[in-house]
């Protein structure tokens, strides 16, 4: 009876879009390391979003599981590689923590950014179609 409950709930959450109430209490967290958020990214990149941009977006997490990572957005693809770029068009810095609460619909990056835990530098009008670009 209670799983019959608990799909009820979760059927009912989806439909209404409301999945990320239940998902603290029912399911786990959609990543919960760094590497396997930029592992995924490609399968979630969303090329018609990004339309015709060409762009190199470094990411600059630090703290614990920290690093650099280049994404490489060209012909409406995405490739991700470690490491840092000579001449990204934006970097991004933050925790590696906000990243996945950001990843995971647990925090908001405008927020963060607003809050200053988030750091632009170069292509801001980049940083804000950013968002677009994923569906996690």
């Amino acid at each position: 009876m209670q799983c019959a409950v608990v799909d009820a709930l979760l059927a009912a959450a989806i439909y209404y879009g409301q999945h990320r109430l239940l998902r603290n209490t029912v399911m786990p967290p959609l990543v919960e390391n760094v590497q396997q958020i930029f592992e995924r990214m490609p399968a979630h990149f969303v090329a018609e979003k990004a339309g015709s941009i060409n762009a190199v977006i470094e990411m600059d997490l630090t703290g614990e599981q920290g690093g650099q990572w280049q994404l490489l957005i060209a012909d409406g693809a995405l490739v991700v590689q470690s490491g840092s770029h000579p001449s990204p068009n934006m970097t991004m810095t933050l925790s590696a923590a906000d990243w996945i609460k950001v990843v995971n619909g647990d925090a908001n990056a405008m927020a963060l950014f607003m809050g200053g835990k988030i750091k632009v530098k170069g292509d801001m009008s980049l940083a804000m179609k950013m968002q677009n670009f994923f569906k996690f």
